[in-house]
């Protein structure tokens, strides 16, 4: 093998970019609106004093979120003959070849998966986490049960989600086998931790071609090695390689964002009718107390806790119109979502109620 080649290697497509962008765009509407109200060029039924720690929050929100965006967009994995380089943001590391002990999907690794939620947010996992006794690094942009998972002799583990999962199972075994000694044919292949590694992936149903049939079926490592890189250096010539049995999920000609996926989970379906609920029952009981509500109504209290704004009743409708557009849009992510976390997908519609919970008392204050 060319030792001079490098192989790079893109996180797979998640939703984390589009979550963190939409929440990046958010922090600073918060921002922005917390200082024209300070500034009283708009009106917010909120004083100074929470303004201002609005505005300081917004502002750090915004930071971090830019730097976890431009930490999503740089997630990646890259090999060459000193090893797997795994990227994220300006961290990175690198794991030696010899280190490897064994490569499996992460489900099939675990006696008890992993459940919980995973930092960042749905599509974007970046940190630690705590599995059958052992501490794993995560940079992936899939779930659990759609990563891989690289264990090394010393007992750490990463757990990574490359595009094209079984081609660069290929091409690492390529790069394994040019820096470790392939074992003898005589030997039982099951403990080569490629061998192993590629057939767990072909049981698991890992859905694309692969043609490492020399690896997973246990042929000559030394062979399998001294082939061409195939995708990103040249084609590998499998046609007198035994065949594998490699199970494939029948394709789909819908969209998995046309998918009604959401729809087919009770939990999501009960959060959306009760945010719908809470939306509507704050708009009839506009309706009903809109009569009794005085004709000025204070929006803004500074710092002394005393007026500082006074608006019109029918700004009333504001925090029913807020509530709406962030159930509408939490709807959205979630339905985008769904698909690949079903738990970070409850998480978002959940975060709705607490939305509407907080909206109700400050409608509550205000008809005091």
């Amino acid at each position: 093998m060319d030792q001079d080649h490098a192989s790079h290697w893109r996180a797979a497509a998640s939703p984390g970019g589009l979550i963190g962008l939409i929440l990046t765009i958010l922090s600073v509407m918060g921002a922005v609106t917390a200082y024209l109200g300070l500034a009283e060029q708009i009106t917010i039924p909120l004083d100074d004093l929470t303004l201002l720690a609005l505005l300081l929050l917004s502002t750090l929100a915004t930071l971090i979120f830019v730097y976890l965006l431009f930490g999503y967009l740089t997630i990646g994995y890259r090999m060459d003959s000193s090893g797997i380089r795994i990227s994220w943001g300006i961290w990175s590391t690198t794991i030696e070849y010899q280190e490897i002990e064994d490569v499996a999907p992460a489900l099939e690794a675990f006696e008890q998966l992993p459940g919980g939620w995973q930092p960042f947010w749905p599509g974007y996992y970046v940190g630690r986490k705590e599995a059958d006794g052992a501490t794993i690094r995560v940079v992936a942009t899939l779930p659990v049960r759609r990563q891989v998972l690289i264990i090394l002799a010393d007992g750490r583990c990463f757990a990574i989600s490359p595009e094209r999962p079984l081609l660069f199972m290929e091409e690492l075994a390529r790069w394994y086998y040019a820096a470790v000694e392939a074992p003898e044919q005589t030997g039982d292949m099951r403990r080569d931790p490629m061998v192993a590694a590629t057939q767990q992936f072909v049981d698991a149903g890992w859905t694309t071609e692969f043609s490492t049939e020399a690896v997973a079926t246990g042929e000559s490592a030394s062979a399998s090695a001294s082939q061409p890189v195939r995708g990103t250096s040249g084609a590998f010539d499998s046609s007198d390689a035994p065949p594998v049995s490699v199970q494939r999920a029948p394709a789909s000609e819908t969209s998995p964002v046309l998918r009604p996926t959401l729809l087919r989970d009770p939990v999501s379906l009960v959060l959306i009718a009760i945010g719908i609920l809470a939306t509507a029952t704050m708009s009839l009981y506009i309706l009903v107390q809109y009569q009794d509500i005085p004709p000025s109504l204070t929006l803004h209290w500074n710092v002394d806790g005393l007026p500082g704004r006074v608006g019109e009743p029918r700004e009333i409708w504001f925090l029913p119109t807020i509530a709406g557009l962030v159930l509408i849009a939490n709807i959205g992510l979630a339905w985008s979502i769904a698909l690949f976390d079903r738990f970070a997908a409850r998480l978002m519609l959940g975060s709705t109620i607490i939305v509407h919970i907080v909206t109700w008392i400050a409608l509550l204050m205000l008809l005091r």
